[in-house]
């Protein structure tokens, strides 16, 4: 993973995380949406940043002891290098320190790479929610996580 670093998310990062978001998904959140769930308190995102560069991201919401990540997503230059496990990782090891005892997330059912690393991190697949995902319509399969401190 050469030089990345993984941080906080700051309302500056906003614009370049939207635009790897408006490039990764078809129903993209906005900068004005990433600048929104920042100032909420229940809300968390990290960014993976090699010089001064945003690779990827991730976020998610905590709601008493329960996360369910929102957004994660590596741009297409920098797939395949570890990234988004990092991101996922950090995004774990938050969640344990926080008293999380479940994370939830949903991700295309055709997605086979993602739902790879979800399930190597310790996902498991729980349900389908039919026609979730728009342009194109996929279900989209539901994986759960139990910490190990929640």
């Amino acid at each position: 993973m050469g030089g990345v670093e993984i941080r906080r998310m700051v309302s500056t990062d906003a614009e370049a995380v939207a635009a790897i978001e408006t490039a990764v998904f078809s129903v993209p959140w906005t900068v004005n949406g990433f600048r929104t769930a920042l100032e909420r308190r229940d809300t968390i995102f990290f960014v993976a940043e090699r010089e001064g560069r945003i690779l990827g991201y991730a976020g998610f919401y905590i709601s008493i002891d329960e996360a369910d990540i929102t957004n994660i997503a590596v741009e297409s230059h920098s797939r395949r290098q570890g990234i988004g496990r990092a991101l996922m990782e950090k995004v774990i090891d938050t969640c344990e320190n926080k008293g999380v005892r479940m994370i939830g997330l949903e991700v295309r059912a055709g997605n086979e790479p993602a739902k790879r690393m979800y399930s190597d991190l310790g996902f498991k697949e729980v349900g389908v929610r039919k026609g979730f995902y728009e342009h194109p319509t996929e279900d989209a399969c539901v994986m759960i996580r139990n910490t190990e401190k929640g």
